[in-house]
């Protein structure tokens, strides 16, 4: 039997999944955890040797079971935005600045004056955690970094060097840097100019169904695979969930909630719109782009309160967490929590913006709070859906959420509108880099491959019941605001 390696970098984990190279079916699947580092107020930091580490401990568990996989090609996906800068030698000079970092709050002023001035079509409004800003931010506190920089990537690059000792990446993850021309597909010169970045620093960019590269004979070895085996340029980790789900045009979209959440449908007629709360990004689809908004902390606020009670160790602290919220009634007794423990973005762009749990009494227990949380990441959701254009007739939710039914019901409520989710969290991620790996070698043909996807559809019970809750949430960020 064939197989395609789909390896999807996350915020929180590794995932890595084996898929049957016809059907894309999961063979078997593995993920490996791994920290952010916050060493300084509004700095969100991740060490790349433990992506690698991760890579290589998820993916051996993958393959604990196979004998001799023929693994005929390799897909990435991962978190986007974020910096990477290596050596002349291939060594990351820092840690990684991910897409949570607040430190660039001045650069992203700087970066909003510069954009209404620039030719390039660039995708929206830039924000902290953009490869554009963190570039300023060590253009301008640290200039010897940049200057030590023999090349920069994306996280999910970071490992294709690994695996293949070529710096390149592909117009889906390029696209979210805010140094990248969206329309013209190229690298916007200005906008990387200022930002202290030449020419000779920048990846290169090709197809994401494009071979990038192939597997050297040390990753191999560290892998347990076989060295050769071509590794296909991938995609950022939205758009690859949703080429998994089979998300293609502006019929559907997607909402997902995992570490962060995001709201994402296609379009094949991008309309580049200033100071609108959203993104217009490259697909991994030719001639595709997709409208996207963003919420930084959703379950990676759920992660908080499983780490605050001190839950780590729980083997199954999630679904704890989720029989917890169950027991409370809506609007769980006058409690309101705003997700925005590292900032926000869309469509409140706020670095400064803070979490907070309002209302407390000595009533509240720990499932109050969990409940709360819930609620909250539902509003921040629905507060950004207001601002985006679409007249889809399906929102399909995904992500770390549909493992809780009660979470998945909530959100219903809170949207007013029915949601189709995967019955199985299917690692669509590791599904949608499959499929673009399996068109790089030729193995399969997007126009013929047949999605085998199981959902289950949650209505909205009362469909009303959260609207007046709702409204006090968006006060009080207002308020909050105001005051500070």
């Amino acid at each position: 039997m064939q197989y395609i390696l789909g390896i999807d970098l996350g915020t929180s984990s590794m995932k890595v999944a084996l898929l049957e190279a016809d059907t894309l079916s999961i063979v078997a699947v593995a993920d490996a955890e791994y920290p952010i580092h916050h060493p300084q107020p509004n700095y969100a930091e991740q060490h790349p040797d433990e992506w690698w580490q991760a890579t290589v401990q998820a993916t051996r568990q993958t393959l604990q079971n196979i004998s001799q996989p023929d693994v005929i090609a390799i897909g990435l996906s991962g978190q986007m935005h974020g910096f990477v800068c290596l050596s002349k030698q291939g060594e990351p000079i820092q840690p990684a600045i991910i897409w949570a970092d607040g430190r660039s709050e001045q650069q992203v002023e700087d970066l909003m004056q510069l954009g209404q001035q620039s030719q390039s079509s660039l995708p929206g409004y830039p924000a902290t955690g953009f490869a554009a800003s963190s570039a300023l931010w060590l253009k301008q506190h640290s200039p010897k970094i940049l200057q030590e920089t023999d090349k920069w990537c994306l996280p999910k690059d970071y490992l294709r060097f690994k695996l293949t000792n070529i710096v390149a990446s592909e117009p889906s993850d390029v696209a979210s840097t805010w140094l990248y021309d969206v329309l013209e597909n190229d690298w916007a010169e200005d906008i990387c100019a200022h930002c202290g970045l030449t020419p000779e620093q920048m990846p290169t960019v090709i197809p994401s169904s494009q071979v990038s590269g192939t597997l050297t004979q040390e990753s191999a070895e560290a892998l347990g695979l076989s060295a050769g085996i071509p590794v296909v340029g991938g995609s950022a980790d939205l758009p690859a969930q949703a080429l998994g789900y089979g998300i293609q045009d502006s019929k559907s979209m997607m909402i997902t909630i995992g570490s962060g959440g995001q709201v994402f449908l296609p379009t094949e007629t991008p309309k580049i719109e200033a100071n609108k709360p959203y993104y217009v990004f490259n697909h991994n689809l030719a001639d595709t782009w997709y409208i996207q908004t963003s919420i930084l902390t959703a379950g990676l606020s759920l992660r908080w309160l499983r780490d605050f009670l001190g839950l780590q160790e729980h083997e199954n602290a999630y679904a704890h967490l989720s029989s917890l919220a169950e027991q409370v009634n809506v609007g769980v007794d006058g409690l309101l929590f705003l997700p925005y423990l590292a900032g926000e973005r869309n469509p409140n762009p706020d670095a400064n913006a803070q979490g907070m749990i309002f209302g407390l009494k000595l009533k509240h227990q720990p499932q109050h709070v969990a409940r709360a949380i819930m609620e909250g990441v539902g509003f921040a959701v629905r507060e950004a859906l207001s601002h985006m254009p679409t007249s889809a007739e399906t929102y399909v939710l995904t992500g770390g959420i549909t493992q809780s039914p009660v979470w998945c019901q909530i959100v219903t409520d809170i949207l007013a509108h029915p949601l189709q989710a995967p019955t199985q969290e299917s690692a669509w991620g590791c599904v949608g880099v499959g499929l673009l790996a399996g068109m790089g070698v030729g193995h399969l043909d997007i126009s013929t491959y047949q999605y085998q996807i199981e959902n289950t559809t949650y209505y909205p019970k009362s469909p009303d019941v959260y609207d007046d809750t709702y409204e006090q949430f968006v006060r009080l960020y207002q308020s909050m605001k105001t005051s500070n």
